[in-house]
């Protein structure tokens, strides 16, 4: 009987509504996949669902409503109303049509996935991270993904296991929970959030695109290197440049039109990129074009380059819990730096010299087993690894 609903639900679907909806009914305390299903609805389902936008929200125990009652006043029902049919009005092929509810028999899947596959909107990469998050948890609780590892025979470490409990208890789910101040403030807050979330995505996956396409290039920076070089003010970008979509580019440099600059790592496609020597040389050079680096190799240690003094003034360098750096940033939208005076070519150039640790000063000695040339050299200031190693293996002991 499940499996015919919903066969009819698909099929129905083409029929049009007698009458506009002007009102839904769903649960009392009202959970994510209700509001999910109905935010969906409301935002981007007015060509399926005429009315709906406009329609008024109402959370019941139970209700008296036939189905005939329903369609003569277009009220539909979200995640709940299936008990309440008779078995007479369950075999009405409009029945699924106005009361979307997966608490049917045999029906393995949320109410929000039932609305995203009549709306078809379940494989969009706008919506398709939401559908599933809600659709898994609604189902399975927000601890499946500790059960999965269970069930897989994988030992959990302890730290992971803090984790998985604190996100789900912190997750939108566990948000949800601790805001609860009724129904409505409940169902407005989950409306709110969806409609960000629409917003945030279509920027991600349309505006972000465009915007690549119109105003980036891509630079070969090193062996299997490229690098995405952008001028423009929309959040998002770096982000995507790691997508599938989006070419899983190893790095991403942007400047804004206040002309700060952040260069981010690909880490998860790419975690063996260095950018330590890079760090290195656009601090001292930002200090060069300042007039600041008179002594810079005397004033400070290597170390000094990642801490709080001077050299690191004009950029942050952001490191994970390995110490490795992810990112190099001239101030962020959290953090105000003045703008560099190091051009986006200078940086191209930089991150050439930085990311290939082959590369020496034209003049260095110690590639052909001389005497290191020390202060005296062009590349000592920016206090690299690749010197410091050509010393002590190159040089006459």
């Amino acid at each position: 009987m499940a499996e015919d609903a919903t066969t009819r639900q698909k099929d129905i679907f083409v029929m049009p509504y007698p009458k506009p909806i002007t009102k839904i009914i769903t649960h009392k305390n009202i959970d994510m996949d209700a509001g999910v299903a109905i935010a969906i609805a409301k935002l981007v389902g007015e060509d399926h669902f005429p009315g709906i936008k406009e329609a008024k929200v109402e959370f019941v125990g139970k209700w008296e409503l036939t189905l005939q009652q329903m369609i003569d006043e277009g009220i539909i029902a979200f995640d709940t109303g299936w008990q309440f049919l008779t078995d007479k009005e369950r075999a009405n092929p409009l029945a699924p049509y106005y009361v979307i509810d997966h608490h049917i028999s045999e029906i393995n899947k949320s109410t929000t996935l039932m609305v995203a596959e009549l709306l078809g909107i379940v494989d969009e990469p706008i919506w398709a991270d939401l559908i599933e998050f809600v659709n898994f948890h609604d189902l399975e609780g927000s601890a499946s993904a500790e059960q999965i590892l269970r069930e897989e025979g994988i030992i959990i470490p302890r730290k992971v296991m803090r984790r998985i409990k604190l996100q789900s208890r912190f997750g939108l789910s566990g948000v949800i929970g601790y805001i609860r101040e009724g129904d409505v403030k409940t169902f407005q807050f989950i409306r709110r959030f969806v409609r960000r979330y629409l917003y945030k995505q279509t920027r991600f996956f349309i505006q972000v695109p465009k915007e690549i396409a119109e105003k980036g290039r891509i630079v070969q920076v090193a062996s299997s290197i490229e690098a995405l070089f952008i001028i423009t003010d929309l959040e998002g970008v770096p982000a995507y440049s790691r997508t599938a979509q989006g070419g899983q580019i190893p790095l991403c440099v942007q400047q804004d039109s206040n002309g700060n600059v952040q260069i981010f790592i690909n880490q998860r496609h790419y975690p063996i990129i260095d950018l330590s020597e890079v760090a290195n040389l656009i601090q001292v050079l930002e200090l060069k074009k300042r007039a600041l680096a008179e002594g810079v190799s005397a004033k400070f240690k290597r170390s000094d380059l990642l801490q709080g003094t001077a050299c690191n003034k004009y950029w942050y360098v952001a490191t994970n819990d390995q110490g490795k750096i992810w990112t190099i940033m001239n101030g962020s939208n959290k953090h105000e730096l003045e703008p560099t005076l190091l051009t986006l070519d200078e940086i191209e150039q930089i991150l050439r010299v930085g990311l290939n640790p082959l590369i020496f000063h034209r003049d260095c000695p110690c590639r052909q087993g001389g005497e290191c040339l020390n202060r005296d050299c062009p590349f000592y200031p920016y206090l690299l690894d690749r010197c410091r190693v050509m010393r002590t293996t190159h040089s006459p002991s």
